[in-house]
């Protein structure tokens, strides 16, 4: 058999591994609902914008608050579009 040691050793990891995944995911919900607030409070959700054109506005908007260093490059946007499998140009979930 295996070493006792290292088993709980990995056993215990794995569980650090969880814990960080759970706070992880409070931490991105706070965010979103910090984010949806405001949203709310500044009229969005009355808004016609497709999700296109409101993903281009808030990278916009995260600019101005990054620093040079932090604002992604043409090929990082692409990169992200591609990862969402959405082709430029093409406005994705916007109810006509």
């Amino acid at each position: 058999m295996g070493d006792p040691h290292l088993t709980a050793s990995m056993a215990g990891i794995d569980a650090k591994i969880e814990k960080l995944k759970e706070r992880k995911k409070k931490i991105q919900l706070r965010a979103s609902e910090r984010f949806v607030r405001a949203a709310i409070e500044a009229g969005l959700l009355d808004i016609d914008i497709s999700d296109e054109e409101l993903l281009t506005e808030f990278r916009a908007l995260a600019g101005r608050f990054q620093g040079p260093a932090q604002r992604p490059s043409a090929s990082d946007a692409h990169k992200a579009r591609s990862a969402d499998n959405v082709p430029e140009g093409t406005a994705v979930g916007h109810d006509e």
